[in-house]
């Protein structure tokens, strides 16, 4: 779309929200995202219509409060990044139509915007992220300071290491767990990566990994373009850490920080 100046965005913005369906977001998150879209839709280079931006935008916080408010400022920031930037290309409002770039800044966006106005008992504030970002720069800068400051919340943007067995789906690379009941978290947190269904555990079954430690298999199905899919997922539930990626063709839905 041609780049629109602050006066003729601000009459399109006010036209497109007529519409807004009913989604239960808190007021101070709609009341100040006219400034948030106007600099997004500068740094995503002008891809998506004014109408296109409010309905991600939308779309992307309502899934993030909706899924969890309660634990929304217990939640660790690459995790709520995560989400929303591996949810845009779902959205038919910004399907293909935004490069890695652009998806990160308007998943940051969101997640600053719908996390952040919680409160937070380190600091004993209460945020209201979305005023502080009102402009392209300020955007850049605080997202940069992130980067910067936390490297490792970033890391699902790198490219996945060559393994010589698939991640998740071989006895010899399971998914890490520090125990079963972060085994069966983490199963819980799996959807399909293309219509983000979620899996079913169907039976389980205890395997000897090649260094002599015991492994989880957990054959699950899920729904793929209808059709019911069956999968076997390893799983080591004597790890040091948790794994925080999915296998190839399903992604998180998020880590809860217990």
């Amino acid at each position: 779309m041609p780049k629109l100046s602050r006066e003729d965005f601000a009459k399109e913005f006010t036209r497109c929200i007529e519409f807004d369906p009913d989604i239960g977001l808190p007021r101070d998150i709609l009341d100040g995202r006219e400034a948030l879209l106007f600099a997004l839709n500068e740094l995503t280079d002008y891809k998506l219509t004014v109408l296109e931006l409010n309905q991600t935008f939308l779309a992307l916080t309502s899934l993030l409060l909706g899924k969890y408010p309660q634990i929304a400022w217990t939640v660790q920031e690459n995790d709520r990044i995560r989400f929303p930037f591996a949810a845009i290309d779902h959205l038919p409002s910004s399907k293909g139509k935004l490069d890695n770039v652009e998806k990160l800044i308007f998943s940051f966006c969101a997640f600053y915007s719908a996390c952040m106005i919680f409160y937070d008992d380190k600091t004993n504030t209460k945020y209201s992220g979305i005023k502080h970002l009102n402009s392209s720069e300020e955007i850049l800068k605080r997202l940069q300071w992130a980067k910067s400051k936390y490297p490792e919340k970033f890391s699902f943007l790198e490219p996945k290491q060559e393994s010589p067995e698939p991640f998740g789906f071989s006895l010899n690379n399971p998914v890490k767990a520090v125990s079963i009941r972060d085994s069966y978290l983490y199963l819980n947190r799996l959807i399909t990566a293309d219509e983000m269904n979620p899996v079913e555990i169907l039976s389980q079954e205890c395997c000897k990994g090649n260094n002599g430690g015991l492994i989880d298999c957990y054959n699950v199905s899920f729904l793929s373009g209808g059709i019911e899919k069956r999968a076997s997922i390893y799983i080591d539930p004597y790890s040091t850490e948790n794994s925080i990626i999915a296998p190839e063709g399903f992604m998180l839905l998020i880590d809860i920080a217990d």
